[in-house]
């Protein structure tokens, strides 16, 4: 969803990950991706959305020194790290859970870009079991409960 939100902003983002049927899906919708074990230093901005703790010591590892790291991610396990990279490369650190709801539903709204490829599933509130179980295969995207 973030890369489809930059890219309706005229941003070429890189999207990686480790399931190639994922990065296959998202290159169809016209998105620019690479297995995240084949990226090399030297990007200006990295935005982790992994939600696990090992994202940010990947992403400080991908960023330019002077670079920014976004944190849009909410990884529930703590994490012990090295932070002399950040400091000796002077890297800036940005959190953002949600950000603002006005302009991401203005731009849903005026059809800057559609989510609506990323949501394998839809199901009833009365389904939300097999929903979650739904949700746990890392092969899928999105899942929606409706009520």
């Amino acid at each position: 969803m973030v890369a489809l939100a930059l890219r309706s902003e005229d941003f070429t983002p890189v999207l990686a990950g480790h399931h190639q049927e994922k990065l296959q899906r998202l290159a169809a919708l016209g998105l620019q991706t690479q297995l995240a074990s084949e990226l090399a230093p030297g990007y200006d901005v990295v935005i982790d959305c992994t939600g696990r703790s090992e994202g940010l010591s990947q992403a400080l590892e991908l960023v330019r020194p002077r670079g920014t790291v976004i944190l849009k991610s909410t990884a529930a396990a703590g994490a012990a790290m090295n932070l002399a990279s950040v400091v000796i490369n002077e890297i800036t650190i940005i959190g953002s859970r949600c950000g603002r709801f006005a302009p991401a539903i203005d731009a849903l709204a005026a059809n800057k870009f559609d989510p609506l490829p990323l949501i394998d599933a839809t199901y009833s509130l009365d389904d939300g079991v097999a929903a979650f179980a739904a949700a746990a295969n890392k092969s899928k995207f999105k899942i929606v409960i409706r009520p």
